[in-house]
């Protein structure tokens, strides 16, 4: 009876800790935010840096903005993770480290090389840069250049390869576009057989791979879908392509190898100018 009455204590206090660890996950953003613990991080999608405060928007944030982003993450103790990185930990040589944040920018304007590059260095972060490789050679080939609409040079792309701060990421040589058969960006047109489709993503990805290499030496190993659209076809494409990451824009934190593939849908938070830096981090459980 002794014995009985014992084991019965022991379950009673087993159940209460248990109950205990639970609540305090579920009451307590921080134990949730906390990359750390429950094993997943952030993933930041900026576009555009613009000085005219009228232009804040939805794709459109102030140098101001940016750097104040930097500090907050700096002040929070957060710190940069590289897709590098994301690569070691699905090959099981390394763990998520405390507190990781990706930063991204799409597009490829010529205003991250002005504006974020320096602060990034500044603050001691990485970044991910996807620039659209028909914008970058149109305008390294033209003396037209103004920072509220010029995209990056090439020349510019590998001051930020020899930084060692910036990854690259494929957006695409000429399809961040829409079409009135159905495609938009990398999809899959309406109608369109598997071998259509197949052929112009890959003579797309082609292109664009033959005049990084040109210029840069190496090629992207991560695809950035623009839009953040693609179809059921896409991934098994880019895949034989060769890239072995891709970039979505499904809002949601990034749990490393949560299933065979995570790799391949890595979400992202977009950056929007309409919101402060605190409203939102807090929005993404950053804090």
């Amino acid at each position: 009876m002794i014995k009985l009455n014992f084991k019965i204590i022991i379950s009673v206090l087993c159940g209460l800790f248990l109950f205990c660890t639970s609540l305090r996950v579920i009451t307590n953003p921080s134990v949730l935010a906390s990359g750390d613990s429950v094993g997943s991080f952030p993933i930041i999608m900026y576009h555009h840096i613009s000085a005219d405060e009228s232009k804040k928007g939805d794709y459109v944030i102030t140098p101001n903005q940016f750097e104040t982003d930097l500090k907050y993450l700096k002040e929070h103790g957060y710190q940069s993770i590289t897709v590098r990185e994301l690569y070691a930990i699905d090959n099981g040589e390394r763990n998520l480290k405390p507190n990781s944040i990706m930063i991204t920018f799409d597009d490829g304007q010529e205003s991250f090389f002005v504006y974020a590059f320096p602060l990034l260095q500044k603050y001691g972060f990485s970044a991910v840069f996807s620039p659209i490789g028909k914008y970058t050679e149109m305008f390294s080939n033209s003396d037209d250049h103004n920072i509220e609409y010029s995209h990056i040079t090439w020349d510019q792309m590998r001051k930020l390869a020899n930084s060692g701060i910036v990854e690259f990421g494929n957006h695409s040589y000429d399809m961040h576009y829409s079409n009135s058969k159905g495609r938009k960006g990398v999809t899959q047109n309406k109608n369109e057989s598997f071998e259509d489709y197949r052929k112009a993503l890959l003579e797309d990805i082609n292109e664009y791979n033959t005049l990084f290499y040109k210029h840069m030496d190496f090629t992207p190993t991560i695809y950035t879908y623009p839009f953040g659209k693609f179809s059921d076809n896409t991934e098994t494409i880019i895949k034989e392509a060769g890239f072995t990451a891709a970039f979505t824009c499904y809002e949601k934190r990034t749990v490393p190898k949560e299933n065979d593939n995570w790799l391949f849908n890595l979400g992202r938070f977009n950056r929007s100018g309409k919101k402060s830096t605190e409203n939102f981090f807090k929005s993404i459980s950053v804090h």
